[in-house]
């Protein structure tokens, strides 16, 4: 039985075989377009390769759309020929497969969980299951089971950058933005066209931009307030919801030293125009920074 460069035993192909389809594996990981027609020449060469064809199936709807389902259903039912040669980590996957085809996304989690509990190293489980929590927003559960897999991967593990990539995301996405452009940065040194690391320092440079903006033009934000006299409340520090809420708690009173409730009123709305107006300008002005950032 041959075993891939990770050291998991795979069923119905030889080590040319296995060469080429962990070249394939990083293709379909890095969106080229050639993938798939490599793959399926692979399995035109080796049609009892188990994990290959688990891999075209998981590829069908990767994408979190549901339209696809029925053709992995097929597919699952096609691969019911080699079940009794199966290894307990292929069958594990077709388990997880008949799971996902038939709808029951919560069952094919637990069952990639699963097979990450056992394998650590299975790149395929890993990015099936970081890839479908992410698109059905179980965005601490998959940083969870990533950290749980973590210590068994760094930059000597052949694949790396397929972990580093969907490990920065998951960082990312539950708001660890050092950490998250560290592993994403690591990946594009690894492969520089690697989709989901650019992504992720797509999202952590908006982030920055937007920390940088609050920290630098609302370390003292002016609300002028024309109520019968000439009236600056000075916030210090970065402005924050709580601060918001005060200026709100402030309206009241600050009607009630006005000389006229009527006239409190009127520039009152002057205020919301003038704060809605500020907004705007800081909201374009961030547009432009961003343009610009490194």
């Amino acid at each position: 039985m041959i075993k891939d460069k990770r050291a998991l035993e795979m069923n119905g192909i030889d080590a040319a075989g296995a060469e080429q389809f962990e070249r394939i594996l990083e293709d379909t990981l890095t969106f080229l377009p050639s993938a798939m027609s490599d793959l399926d020449q692979l399995l035109l060469r080796y049609p009892d390769f188990m994990m290959g064809w688990i891999f075209k199936a998981y590829s069908h709807a990767s994408d979190g759309r549901r339209s696809t389902l029925p053709i992995v259903a097929k597919m699952a039912t096609q691969l019911d020929k080699l079940a009794q040669s199966a290894t307990k980590r292929e069958a594990l996957h077709m388990h997880a497969l008949r799971q996902w085809s038939q709808s029951n996304l919560k069952g094919a989690l637990d069952t990639w969980q699963h097979i990450l509990s056992l394998w650590p190293l299975d790149i395929i489980a890993y990015r099936q299951f970081t890839g479908q929590t992410s698109w059905f927003g179980q965005k601490q559960r998959a940083l969870q089971v990533s950290l749980q897999v973590l210590p068994y991967w760094d930059e000597q593990t052949p694949g790396y950058w397929m972990f580093a990539a969907a490990h920065a995301f998951a960082l990312e996405e539950a708001g660890e933005y050092e950490l998250a452009e560290a592993f994403a940065r690591q990946t594009l040194g690894l492969n520089h066209q690697d989709l989901i690391a650019k992504h992720t320092m797509a999202h952590i440079l908006r982030c920055k931009a937007r920390r940088k903006r609050a920290s630098s033009s609302c370390k003292v934000m002016r609300v002028h307030l024309r109520i019968t006299m000439p009236f600056e409340v000075t916030f210090g520090g970065t402005l924050r919801c709580s601060i918001l809420r005060k200026v709100i708690l402030m309206m009241p009173w600050l009607c009630l030293i006005s000389t006229s409730i009527l006239q409190s009123l009127r520039y009152t709305l002057i205020f919301k125009t003038q704060l809605r107006c500020w907004l705007a300008w800081s909201s374009w002005e961030l547009m432009l920074e961003n343009v610009g950032i490194d």
